[in-house]
């Protein structure tokens, strides 16, 4: 009895061993087909996946076809035509495998092979409009425009409302110099979707063709106003005395919540001075949150104040050296002192955060020829009420002003807040020539050019 027992035992932990492992591969060969995962995580899934060898066959193309277009995301494009082949081998009728490695040829400019692969999945799925529209812009690259034009009537009698076909089939119609054609395409596309700003600018380019300048700089106005941010748009318009910038202002005021802290208690030394944090809370709301809402009004964003508040060292157990020569972040400061003490910044940043607002942490001093730090992830900058920048560190530190109102010299608290802002948002300095970004020599103000507005507002809008 005790020795049936003892063979029996292995049988029974064989069979739950083989239970857990299917388990496992299930679950493994969930997280390959959930689309809501890094592509990494796909990858790594649907690998483990394959290799498991339990799939059932459609399991597997689907494993394949998975990870090709998670390697297509990460413009893998080799590797992610290698699995869609291989999905296309164990299905050879697998529409939507050939579909995606024909996006993948088309990417690539390999039109002839994108075009076969187009028209294989069309013969198993003739009514799919995402195919046929593929297939067509594969065409009009090729410049075969008559081929195009067949697959966007075809498409448009299968899909009426899908209104990219009447935009695609424009330009062709455009190119063929059919205006007339190109513009009721247009007309269309907008009626379908009616803040297609790609669809303005196309039919005020059509208008612009045909003489009919009015009607080009109407469509030019209300592309601008709906996204578009095309420099040739941008001259039309300024040609005829329209400003770029006016129309996109027009549209709305943004409102930014923005919160102030002022490190106290955390004195730094320099060149035989003591540097305390001199500013005050009136400084702030009386001097220089209305010189950046000055700057900013130009791109239509008003900066609301949540508040100024003193950030107390002693309460708080911050270091009094927490910041200096931070520059040398920039000059060769040694690799862990300068991970230190821009992970010290980095914690302290995320610290202060708060969800939709921007924060600004005012200290004494961050270091020689330094105003300001910004940490883009936590929309947050720490700025200097002191610097020695405009003297490119030769001399002690002064205090910065809070505002400027000579000609642009020496810069201001305000102007470099103002100006890191702009860099939260993904804008910097340029050349100063047509347009200046935040002033230069001998300028009175930040200067923002329509492109930089349009940069400003748009990531404000998603703030």
């Amino acid at each position: 009895m005790a020795l049936g027992f003892l063979i029996a035992a292995p049988q029974i932990w064989d069979a739950a061993e083989t239970e857990n492992r299917d388990s496992d591969v299930r679950y493994i060969y969930g997280e390959c087909l959930n689309l809501q995962l890094s592509s990494d995580r796909t990858i790594g899934a649907c690998t483990m996946a394959i290799r498991s060898g339990e799939l059932e066959y459609g399991e597997t193309a689907a494993a394949f076809e998975n990870r090709g277009r998670a390697y297509f995301k990460l413009k893998l494009y080799d590797k992610a035509v290698a699995d869609f082949s291989e999905a296309i081998n164990i299905s050879t009728f697998n529409a939507g495998a050939l579909y995606r490695r024909g996006v993948v040829f088309l990417s690539r400019k390999k039109f002839v092979q994108a075009i076969s692969d187009f028209t294989i999945a069309l013969g198993v799925n003739p009514n799919n409009h995402e195919y046929l529209n593929a297939r067509a812009v594969a065409y009009k690259a090729m410049g075969k425009t008559e081929q195009a034009l067949q697959d966007y009537d075809r498409l448009i009698q299968i899909k009426p409302k899908f209104h990219t076909a009447y935009s695609n089939r424009a330009l062709i119609h455009k190119r063929h110099k059919n205006f007339k054609k190109a513009v009721a395409d247009l007309t269309r596309a907008i009626t379908l979707e009616p803040n297609n700003w790609r669809a303005y600018q196309n039919r005020g380019s059509v208008h612009e063709d045909m003489g009919n300048m009015e009607l080009a700089i109407k469509d030019f106005e209300k592309a601008v106003k709906f996204g578009s941010r095309s420099p040739a748009v941008f001259n039309m318009l300024k040609k005829f005395g329209v400003s770029p910038s006016a129309i996109m202002i027009s549209l709305r005021e943004i409102i930014i919540p923005i919160k102030f802290y002022l490190v106290r208690n955390a004195n730094m030394k320099k060149d035989g001075l003591v540097l305390t944090n001199w500013l005050t809370a009136a400084n702030i709301n009386s001097l220089l949150l209305p010189e950046i809402n000055a700057i900013w009004r130009q791109a239509g964003i008003v900066w609301k104040s949540n508040g100024v508040d003193d950030y107390n060292t002693d309460d708080n157990n911050i270091p009094p050296s927490m910041a200096t020569d931070i520059v040398s972040v920039y000059k060769g400061m040694p690799k862990k002192e300068r991970a230190k003490k821009f992970r010290f910044l980095r914690n302290l940043a995320s610290k202060l955060k708060k969800p939709k607002q921007f924060t600004v942490i005012i200290v004494p001093f961050l270091g020689s020829n330094i105003q300001a730090v910004g940490f883009r992830p936590h929309k947050t900058l720490f700025v200097s009420a002191w610097s020695d920048k405009s003297s490119l560190g030769k001399l002690p530190p002064e205090k910065i002003a809070a505002v400027e109102k000579k000609p642009f010299k020496k810069g201001s608290l305000a102007h470099t807040i103002a100006s890191m802002l702009g860099r939260q948002f993904g804008v910097h300095k340029i050349s100063c020539q047509e347009y200046c970004l935040f002033g230069n020599e001998g300028t009175r103000g930040y200067i923002l050019s329509p492109t930089q507005i349009a940069v400003t507002r748009m990531a404000a809008t998603i703030f």
